[in-house]
This record gives structure tokens, sequence and C-alpha cells, in this order.
């Protein structure tokens, strides 16, 4: 299936495409865009995006859904709240001292 996201800061303006390999790409690649808007600031008033699949009989772009009638905004949520939990339960154990809650300050660099 060909997928495509789609993504929109500037309304008036057609929004930037970009063809997915898949599901897990277009997640990352929709994040990114995101954050860059963030990053933007002010410069960016609103953003929209979203995920397309061509149909082949159509010979158009569609709004993508799981099987269980999901758009990827809905996918997204599900796979940031389980990565979350993946982190809650890390921290603390030591297994990175980036996740750990005493990490150390960082040390004054002498001129």
């Amino acid at each position: 299936m060909k997928l495509r996201i789609w993504h929109n800061s500037s309304f008036g303006k057609p929004p930037f495409t970009q063809e997915v390999p898949d599901i897990e790409v277009a997640i990352r690649l929709l994040d990114t865009l995101a954050y860059y808007d963030l990053y933007q600031g002010d410069r960016v008033v609103a953003n929209a995006q979203g995920l397309e699949y061509f149909d082949e009989q159509e010979k158009d772009w569609n709004e993508w859904y799981n099987e269980d009638g999901e758009d990827i905004d809905a996918v997204r949520e599900k796979v940031h709240e389980e990565a979350n939990k993946i982190i809650e339960s890390l921290k603390g154990e030591g297994s990175h001292p980036c996740l750990s809650e005493n990490r150390a300050e960082p040390v004054e660099q002498k001129s």
C-alpha cells in the first residue's frame, strides 16, 4: 500500500506531502514536523497533519484509518502512551543516567 504524510503549517498554501514506507516512519516524520512547528514559535499559527493511502481503483489519495477505524493521530497517541509507560518503568532503576531521578549535576568548566 502506498502511504504518504501530509503537513500544513501555513493554511492557504498546499500541504507538504512525503511518501513513507510504513506507519512507523509516518509517525516519526509527523512528530518531527510537529516539533519543528513548536520550535518556530509565533511564526506558525496553526498546523494540521495526517496520513493518506493511495487508492489504486479511485486513483486518488484518501485519509488512512487502521483496521479499528483509528486515524494516525489516535495511533500516534497510543504509541506515545506506550513509550511513556516504558520510560516511567525504567526511571530509578539505574538503567541509564538520563532516566535516573538521581542524575549528577553538570560540572562547571573552569577557563
